[in-house]
């Protein structure tokens, strides 16, 4: 008797101006205060050229704290407990549709330091081999420091905890801990953090570090993007990069690894080398490059490379194995990009006209009759 009956459930759908950046996420919102201090509430919008950025603050539950807010963002208190504070960002997702997201924030006694991070926690082991799992608390001086290891999942490796912090494995994968601080974002709000640990075979040797990324681009101006994996045994090396935030300034990548940007400031790239830590676990790590608006005519650099052209062919001398060297016209179009195999490189021109050379902290100029 109930199979003629239909299930119907409406559903908002926002319909966007085609240049419309929705609110992702508000990040960086204080998680404690104390009690008494009026505690003035911020946040950062993601992505932070979202088309609309104003947050209104409101308080969803004061507990036993007394709170109230105060000139929209500041927040008041009483006693000691939790606060609950709703964050709201009008049309933040789409044209008549908000973004809203809840924050609680611990209300503490004068002189608590709550717990910021964990950090220095092992992420990978050898199958068979007793791990004893440690961990950094962020700040030092926080004032509760205990912390308590439970196994939130073992995957397929067998793993199990002894003695509290001791990690027993039986076959290679990935296991995750889940590290706990009582009390440690403040009265009645413990921290608590994830970790993943990475359980390989006895030959793995696991990625520690990506290092010499660059940090500066130019506008327009294509970048190669390279990293040293550290160490240089690692089992897996190859490095995939994406573009994580532009923030504003329009970056793309071709390619795989060809970084350019159409704005100036400060793009977030993503670089992940698959199975980096071990067995089901990636190793990632974030890079800021600054993106400058330095154009070719602009160029600082002494004349340090030496270059002159013979029969179509552009020598170049003075370089660094290894480096990033580039060529432009005189309107300042990159006409060529290479990284260094040796100290001497030549290539073709295309065309006559005045050419500039340009390594990391060297530039020549030749001309092509």
């Amino acid at each position: 008797m109930w199979y003629d009956e239909d299930f119907i459930k409406d559903f908002y759908i926002a319909v966007n101006p085609p240049d419309f950046v929705p609110v992702t996420n508000i990040i960086n919102v204080p998680t404690s205060t104390t009690v008494g201090v009026p505690l003035t509430i911020t946040g950062t919008v993601v992505p932070n050229n979202a088309t609309n950025k104003t947050i209104v603050w409101s308080l969803k539950e004061a507990g036993e704290t007394g709170a109230t807010l105060s000139g929209s963002n500041v927040l008041n208190t009483v006693t000691i407990g939790k606060v609950i504070i709703t964050a709201t960002i009008v049309n933040g997702i789409g044209m008549g549709i908000d973004f809203i997201k809840d924050f609680v924030i611990a209300v503490n006694s004068p002189g608590f330091v709550p717990v910021l991070d964990i950090i220095n926690v092992p992420k990978s082991t050898i199958v068979g081999v007793p791990l004893t799992i440690t961990g950094t608390v962020i700040p030092s001086n926080a004032t509760y420091k205990t912390i308590i290891w439970s196994l939130k999942s073992a995957g397929s490796t067998g793993a199990t905890l002894s003695d509290s912090n001791i990690l027993n494995t039986k076959n290679i994968g990935a296991a995750i801990v889940l590290a706990t601080i009582e009390n440690g974002k403040g009265i009645g709000i413990d921290f608590t953090k994830e970790f993943i640990i990475a359980v390989n075979p006895e030959d793995f040797v696991p990625v520690i570090d990506i290092i010499d990324v660059p940090e500066t681009a130019q506008v327009n101006i294509p970048l190669i993007l390279t990293g040293t994996v550290v160490p240089s045994n690692a089992t897996y090396q190859t490095i995939v990069w994406k573009i994580k935030d532009t923030n504003g300034t329009k970056a793309t990548l071709n390619n795989g690894n060809i970084f350019t940007a159409k704005e100036t400031g400060t793009a977030i790239i993503e670089a992940t080398i698959v199975k980096g830590i071990g067995v089901n676990v990636n190793f990632v790590k974030e890079f800021e490059i600054e993106v400058e608006g330095v154009g070719i005519t602009e160029i600082s650099h002494p004349d340090v490379l030496k270059a002159y052209k013979q029969n179509g062919i552009l020598y170049v001398s003075g370089l660094t194995v290894g480096e990033i060297w580039q060529v432009y016209d005189i309107f300042g179009k990159l006409v060529f990009q290479g990284i260094a195999t040796e100290e001497k490189e030549n290539i073709s021109l295309p065309v006559s006209g005045l050419y500039i050379i340009r390594s990391i902290e060297k530039s020549a100029k030749v001309i092509n009759d």
